[in-house]
């Protein structure tokens, strides 16, 4: 959305910091929207259908998974059909409905296509990433973080590590 402006959408066609995998989402979630004329939720009117699309990438698989936060239920079959069938290895796909006027990918959620949740390899260990995984999802970052949480707290072989937000 537009700086400050949250109901004023900017149509991109690709983002500089994403892998390719998400570019050609975002580029068949656009062109699907736009040739079916599909409603985009205003938060002034409070009008409109689709309000957010996330998608999350696996880098050691190549695939996606997509989440498209809606107000109320739509034909997603179709449109993660339409994903695929414009190239894309889309492994997962949901729907969150959020009727509510609050901001956020937020509701009950809806697992339509593919698997639950994607695979990834974050040094050196196999993580599963769903829509709401609490995880730094530029895979590289994310082991840079794994790496400095490691040096600064010194782990022994007696410690127990515990994974709190997954």
């Amino acid at each position: 959305h537009k700086a400050g402006k949250v109901g004023e959408l900017v149509a991109i066609q690709e983002c500089k910091l994403a892998s390719p995998e998400i570019n050609s989402a975002l580029k068949s979630i656009s062109e699907y929207v736009a040739s079916n004329k599909l409603p985009i939720y205003d938060p002034g009117s409070k009008q409109g259908n689709l309000r957010y699309a996330t998608i999350r990438s696996s880098e050691i698989e190549k695939t996606v998974l997509v989440n498209i936060t809606s107000r109320e239920r739509f034909d997603a079959e179709k449109l993660f059909q339409y994903i695929r069938e414009a190239g894309v290895n889309l492994a997962s796909g949901w729907i969150t409905l959020n009727p509510h006027p609050i901001h956020g990918a937020q509701g009950e959620s809806v697992h339509i296509y593919g698997d639950k949740a994607l695979k990834e390899v974050l040094a050196g260990v196999e993580v599963k990433v769903s829509p709401f995984s609490f995880i730094q999802t530029n895979p590289v970052a994310c082991e840079v973080l794994y790496r400095v949480v490691k040096e600064y707290s010194e782990p022994s072989e007696e410690d127990v590590v515990l994974d709190l937000y997954s």
